[in-house]
């Protein structure tokens, strides 16, 4: 009897600190502040609530406990009582776990809703709700911020379950309307929600600045210029009779990208300024094309320029590296297949070693205008040259060692060589029996590794791989 009375005063000891503890504890209320873009206003938003990781162990030991005292034996009269404050723990538990959730989404939401330029129509109607809804949960629970009260309140669970149901539906319709912003103009795929949010709910262009280098390798920024800067450009480039494009809208606040700038600094100058007001997805897909198309006739003018009345040096000085790499491995290829026809078709059996020397010449020109004192992009774009130039002329070597006569010698076809085909009127890359197009891709000055026989395998595997990839 003695022992019965012992353990059942130890379970009504344990019940009544069970009590005590819940029917004093309380959320951690905040104001809530919401901070406007581009200014230092704080906007008061009501309350948010916080210290929940610390409610949530409280629960857990306390139903640990409970769930202890329901096997013991000696339960007995309190087996009501204890079967009580389990539901209501499990209830207060099951609250505030959606509770958090709710807060989370609905702090998530407030920051794309409130004071931002996007126009939503019915989901801007059911954040509405739903804000109401939740700053009116919240005003209640900063009058009584006893747990137990608040999560016991009368439909308190049914009323945050109904709030999240109006944020999920706002959530599934947010996204469906990011994902035809990334069909439209699919590099927004790198960023994030709230990065594309951001950039959507911008009207100024230059904010899109910060996620350049996400979307497009290399790139640091874009050249803004003002509708009337670029008339007076625009001018200036017809007085100098400049064979270059502009197309205008006549309209005094317009905004252009006339460039692209690498990290660099290196610039690459768009024949076509592009407008950039309006759809950020329409002009950044405007400005990918302009970049590609620039690029394209930069390089086709650069391979018609090559050694024409100058020396390379001089020609590689007038272009952005991208567009020197290129047309030089194009001159490269047909240099060598040039020395495949001497030995065919005009028996020159010397042709290629006349080529290596002539390879050496280039390469020691490049080296002895390094040792001058000159500036860093120019550098760069002689060093890139000279990597290349290098492995072209160990290609030779190896064509030469290995007694190479025919260009269709599995040793040169598995080369990745660079064409301008004049029927496409396009530059396509070929190794073996794969063919492709040149991508346009403006990368800046980015550094060059050392081409060795590995990467020369590497560069096979992917693009033989790409060709059953394409077939299958």
């Amino acid at each position: 009897i003695l022992q019965t009375a012992i353990k059942e005063l130890q379970i009504e000891k344990n019940l009544n600190d069970i009590q005590q503890q819940w029917d004093t504890m309380r959320f951690q209320i905040h104001k809530h502040y919401r901070h406007t873009l581009g200014t230092n206003i704080e906007q008061e938003r009501g309350f948010i609530i916080t210290g929940v990781d610390d409610i949530l162990q409280a629960l857990e030991d306390s139903t640990l406990l409970l769930n202890s005292i329901v096997t013991s034996r000696f339960v007995g009269i309190y087996l009501l009582q204890v079967e009580q404050w389990i539901r209501i723990l499990s209830l207060i538990s099951d609250v505030i776990k959606l509770w958090a959730i709710v807060q989370q989404k609905w702090m998530y939401l407030e920051n794309i809703f409130i004071g931002s330029n996007l126009q939503f129509g019915e989901d801007a109607k059911r954040f509405d709700t739903a804000d109401k809804l939740y700053r009116k949960i919240m005003f209640e629970t900063s009058r009584n911020s006893l747990v137990k009260d608040a999560c016991t309140h009368p439909g308190r669970y049914d009323e945050l379950k109904s709030i999240l149901n109006l944020i999920e539906k706002i959530q599934k319709s947010l996204n469906e309307y990011l994902n035809t912003k990334r069909q439209l103009f699919p590099r927004f795929y790198f960023l994030s929600d709230d990065e594309l949010l951001s950039i959507i709910g911008s009207l100024n262009p230059n904010h899109i600045q910060e996620y350049l280098q996400k979307m497009f390798d290399n790139i640091a920024s874009l050249n803004f210029i003002h509708y009337n800067k670029l008339l007076i450009s625009k001018e200036k480039q017809q007085n100098e009779q400049i064979d270059e494009q502009i197309h205008l809208n006549n309209q005094e606040n317009s905004i252009y990208a006339k460039a692209m700038i690498s990290l660099e600094k290196e610039e690459m100058n768009f024949l076509n300024p592009i407008e950039c007001n309006g759809k950020v997805e329409i002009w950044m897909s405007n400005i990918e094309k302009e970049m590609k198309y620039s690029n394209r006739l930069l390089t086709k003018e650069a391979i018609f320029y090559y050694r024409f009345k100058q020396n390379r040096l001089e020609w590689m000085r007038k272009y952005i590296g991208m567009v020197i790499l290129a047309v030089n491995q194009l001159w490269s290829t047909w240099e060598i297949e040039d020395q495949f026809d001497k030995i065919i078709k005009h028996n020159q059996r010397s042709a290629m070693k006349t080529y290596v020397k002539q390879l050496n010449s280039q390469i020691e020109e490049i080296v002895i205008e390094m040792r001058k004192f000159l500036k860093p992009n120019e550098y760069n774009k002689f060093e890139t040259v000279l990597t290349i130039d290098v492995h072209t002329r160990d290609t030779v070597d190896i064509l030469i060692r290995d007694g190479i006569n025919e260009p269709h010698d599995f040793s040169w076809q598995c080369q990745l060589r660079f064409y301008w085909l004049s029927k496409e009127d396009n530059l396509f890359l070929q190794q073996c029996n794969e063919k492709f197009e040149y991508g346009y891709e403006h990368m800046g000055l980015n550094d060059r590794l050392v081409v060795t026989p590995l990467t020369d395998r590497i560069y096979l595997t992917v693009t033989q791989v790409n060709r059953i990839f394409s077939i299958v």
